[in-house]
């Protein structure tokens, strides 16, 4: 079984993304995990990581680039990382913490468009 440090070189190799501007997702079906990675920064990749398999800390930035990156990618990214980096992780436990992340990034994203302008 790999150690900590393994599975966060892991997480980074899966995650690592060039910084290109985000395109439109497509709203249905599974998302190609390439295409995914070339829209959403090494960090916010890290951090979507451990606030769903550390319980660790995921800022409004990153959650709106998320919502922005659409939610096909979303669960590419989940459920790569169970099969890949956590095989022995609770599926049903990690999938419902996937979902809680996505529902409120997404109200978090909701909530930037509906303020008013200055």
């Amino acid at each position: 079984m790999a150690g900590p440090s393994r599975c966060h070189l892991l997480v980074i190799f899966l995650l690592q993304v060039t910084s290109n501007a985000f395109a439109t997702p497509t709203l249905e079906g599974p998302a190609n995990l390439k295409d995914c990675e070339r829209q959403f920064t090494e960090k916010c990749g890290i951090e979507v990581g451990n606030s769903i398999f550390n319980n660790g800390f995921l800022s409004d930035d990153c959650c709106r680039d998320l919502v922005k990156l659409g939610k096909p990618c979303h669960d590419t990214f989940l459920n790569t990382s169970l099969v890949a980096l956590h095989p022995n992780a609770n599926k049903a436990q990690t999938l419902a913490k996937g979902e809680q992340i996505w529902t409120e990034c997404v109200a978090i994203d909701n909530s930037e468009n509906t303020r008013p302008s200055p």
